[in-house]
């Protein structure tokens, strides 16, 4: 690999940092308690920031490169690493910040700076209703950001700020929290290349917490400086993936069998019989729209612009990428059979949330599940039967093809899966593991992946390079899968644990019975005679238990050797802009190598 490259890769230590600037071990989250010392890292990140402005990509790796190297050079311990990363991924974006007005920044704000004893403020959905009672600092902070235009919100999580940056109405983010939240709320925010700066708390408590106030105000009164030069950012590809399933777009792209038809009612109860033969496309286009990540048509859209240079990740301001029709088409495909494989999944896995909320089968019923399940497979194939009337016949026959294939490729490696929880027993390997992940994963990203590139005029000749980083990229994502499940750190998780209560085999078992030479029954049997209690109090103790193993430990390495090959395979590319994605991609994706935090089962908080 060349030395130009490897600075893309995610380093091969077990604890991976956000890009704003997190590792997942709780060792390296402590706060520096002398404020000179904080004083000093913020002014040495300032001064190493200025020299990452001219490279082409800064993602997670590369800040923690140079905070590992801050903390050496000023004798302080690595303990403060994650405090630092926040130092140095803020200096280093504050100067995009500095670009976008102040009316296009929202300000997010912890309720857990609140005054416990008397606030009288409500929880919304968009957060606390701060009424400004003077109780807490949060009022006066609300008010001297909104003085000067910014959107604020007094919330945490993820989805709801990212649902304000994909709408359009926030072009930065200027966010206070704790050194956890700061690593569980905001990496996507920072995936997507928005610029961000943050100031962390000072203690680590759901209430009463503290922070420095002249440090936030600073951070709010940033000043805004039209005319300087943007770095790539993929935000406005990723919100031309997310408006595909707006509702004037997406009945555009996938004309409905019964136009102005009501939509799909909450419980079947408020159903019209009158209604009977709508429901099912009903129930389809609301769960297409209702939720997700819409990673799959952004990885499609981003490959398509990249092989064209790239145009649409250097966009300033709220600009929409021009995209053809044919190209929302794949991406409109790749997305709807992903949803119609997600109802499937549910079904055979019994899991009764997604998204937040009740799967398909548990709200409906499993035989109205699959059967919208199977409307949007035919859904996805009659969209690429309209990509013929946008690209040549060869092209469109090529993308039925490759899209088929891909079906095929990912039903056998969930067969295999189900195969192997119901009939292998004790026999599973980790070779077998890692070759269902292959199949049941890596052709998805695959598929979306390529069909960008060939439809923005790509030969054969990248083919091959394109399918073996999409196989060490989805084990490698499917190992992370293994690891969340055991961690409470996931978005909308009910429970750990879920897939040893499952019996689903997982890399996590396959490497426990490898490293302790026993098999996993009798592994499980054990556990029990030596620990009856509660379900919760046992999957903790069981979780303890493959920690103390290096279940965790070599399940991490599995996956940090997948994504080093995947960033291998990537440094291959001879096109610039797709290495340069391809690099992003894998930066992205994984965002913990960390074992699962000690944190209790019954406070998942």
């Amino acid at each position: 690999m060349s030395d130009s490259s490897r600075s893309h890769l995610p380093s091969s230590h077990d604890e991976n940092a956000s890009h704003f600037g997190m590792v997942g071990s709780h060792e390296y989250k402590r706060i520096p308690h002398e404020r000179a010392v904080r004083d000093s890292i913020r002014q040495e990140a300032e001064r190493r920031a200025r020299r990452l402005a001219d490279e082409e990509h800064v993602g997670r790796a590369r800040i923690e490169q140079v905070s590992r190297e801050l903390l050496r050079d000023l004798g302080l311990a690595d303990a403060y690493l994650g405090w630092t990363m926040v130092a140095v991924g803020s200096a280093f974006w504050r100067p995009q910040v500095m670009q976008i007005p102040y009316q296009r920044r929202l300000l997010l704000l912890p309720h857990c700076m609140r005054s416990s004893e008397v606030c009288p403020a409500d929880y919304t959905p968009e957060g606390l209703a701060c009424v400004n009672c003077g109780g807490c600092r949060l009022g006066y902070l609300r008010s001297q950001a909104e003085s000067l235009g910014y959107e604020v919100m007094i919330a945490e999580g993820s989805p709801i700020v990212m649902k304000q940056i994909l709408s359009g109405r926030a072009e930065a983010v200027l966010g206070v929290a704790c050194l956890n939240v700061l690593e569980k709320s905001l990496e996507k925010i920072l995936m997507a290349g928005v610029p961000s700066l943050a100031v962390p708390l000072l203690m680590d408590s759901c209430h009463d917490t503290t922070a420095e106030d002249d440090c936030i105000l600073e951070m709010i009164r940033t000043p805004y400086v039209p005319g300087m030069t943007s770095r790539r950012s993929y935000l406005a590809l990723m919100r031309a993936a997310t408006s595909l399933f707006e509702a004037g777009q997406l009945d555009s792209l996938a004309p409905r069998l019964f136009p102005g038809a009501a939509p799909a009612p909450q419980n079947p109860d408020d159903m019209a019989l009158g209604n009977a033969v709508e429901i099912t496309e009903a129930i389809a286009y609301e769960y297409l729209a209702g939720g997700g990540k819409y990673y799959r048509p952004f990885l499609t859209l981003a490959a398509y612009d990249a092989f064209l240079g790239g145009p649409a990740t250097r966009m300033v301001g709220n600009a929409a990428p021009e995209l053809p029709r044919a190209v929302k088409l794949a991406a409109l495909a790749v997305e709807v059979f992903h949803k119609a494989s997600l109802i499937h999944d549910d079904i055979e896995d019994g899991d009764p949330h997604r998204y937040g909320r009740l799967t398909l089968h548990a709200q409906w019923g499993t035989p109205i599940a699959l059967n919208v399940g199977d409307f949007l497979i035919g859904l996805g194939y009659r969209l690429l039967a309209d990509l013929r009337a946008q690209a040549n016949d060869r092209l469109a026959a090529e993308m039925t093809s490759r899209f088929s294939a891909a079906h095929l490729r990912l039903c056998t490696g969930q067969g295999a899966e189900l195969w192997l929880q119901r009939y292998a027993g004790d026999g599973i390997a980790v070779p077998d593991i890692l070759r269902v992940y292959a199949l049941k994963t890596a052709p998805a990203f695959e598929l979306a992946l390529l069909s960008g590139i060939k439809l923005a005029g790509a030969d054969d000749s990248l083919d091959s390079s394109v399918h073996c980083f999409a196989r060490y990229l989805g084990i490698a994502f499917q190992i992370q899968n293994d690891l969340e499940d055991w961690s409470w750190q996931k978005e909308n998780k009910q429970r750990i644990g879920g897939d040893l209560l499952a019996g689903r085999p997982t890399v996590i078992q396959a490497v426990t019975c490898h490293a302790l030479h026993r098999s996993w029954s009798s592994i499980i049997s054990e556990m029990r005679e030596e620990y009856t209690a509660t379900e919760s109090q046992w999957i903790q103790r069981m979780r303890t238990r493959l920690e103390e193993s290096g279940a965790f430990a070599a399940a991490r390495r599995l996956m940090t050797r997948n994504i080093e090959r995947a960033g291998q395979e990537a440094d291959r590319l001879a096109h610039p802009e797709l290495r340069q994605f391809l690099f992003y991609l894998t930066d992205s994706l994984f965002v913990r190598h960390h074992a699962p935090s000690n944190v209790s089962a019954k406070d998942p908080g």
